[in-house]
């Protein structure tokens, strides 16, 4: 059995408050280029629906560098 091996080096936990007026998923695709090894969901703020269409549109962000997620 392959176990999956987690790098927590760079470990990103997202929140749209302290991105602020700049572009949320841009930011986290910059983040992602810089060497983002894990990336995390974490919006308080947002509804169910809102937190829901966010995870997806990360989960495809990181699949595209090959980085795990976490929701």
């Amino acid at each position: 059995m392959n176990k999956l091996v987690v790098d927590y080096t760079l470990y990103l936990i997202t929140d749209r408050v302290l991105v602020g007026e700049k572009d949320f998923f841009q930011s986290v695709r910059r983040a992602l280029e810089g060497g983002v090894t894990l990336l995390q969901v974490r919006e308080k703020e947002a509804s169910s629906k809102e937190f829901y269409e966010t995870a997806l549109r990360l989960k495809k962000l990181a699949a595209e560098f090959r980085v795990p997620l976490i929701i």
